[in-house]
């Protein structure tokens, strides 16, 4: 299976590697969204993880302009985020589910 992560941080995506790869998925980093819908066009994904702030758009973007194009593949956001709001919009915009990056570290 594959998995695309769209994480600007090499600390968290050697963190979500280390999780992922456990479930044996073969892992695709991007640190953008530009370059993570790039990747899309591209290959077809099981799963994706996307951080909600990237260089060049936010996650909830993100996630928007994914589900236009493919309804069905998880999307999982990575965040610090604890602000409701926030996070019930990027429910609303298509993630599947949020991941905080406090519970990567007890997840790994």
């Amino acid at each position: 299976m594959d998995a695309l992560i769209v994480e600007p941080s090499p600390t968290y995506q050697r963190i979500l590697s280390r999780m992922l790869e456990s479930y044996d998925f073969q892992l695709t980093f991007v640190d953008s969204a530009i370059a993570g819908l790039r990747q899309l066009k591209l290959q077809r994904f099981q799963i994706i993880c996307v951080a909600m702030y990237l260089p060049d758009l936010t996650g909830i973007e993100f996630c928007r302009l994914v589900r236009q194009q493919n309804a069905k593949v998880p999307i999982f956001i990575v965040t610090s985020e604890t602000e409701p709001t926030l996070l019930s919009s990027a429910l609303t915009a298509g993630a599947t589910d949020i991941i905080r990056k406090d519970d990567l570290p007890r997840l790994e």
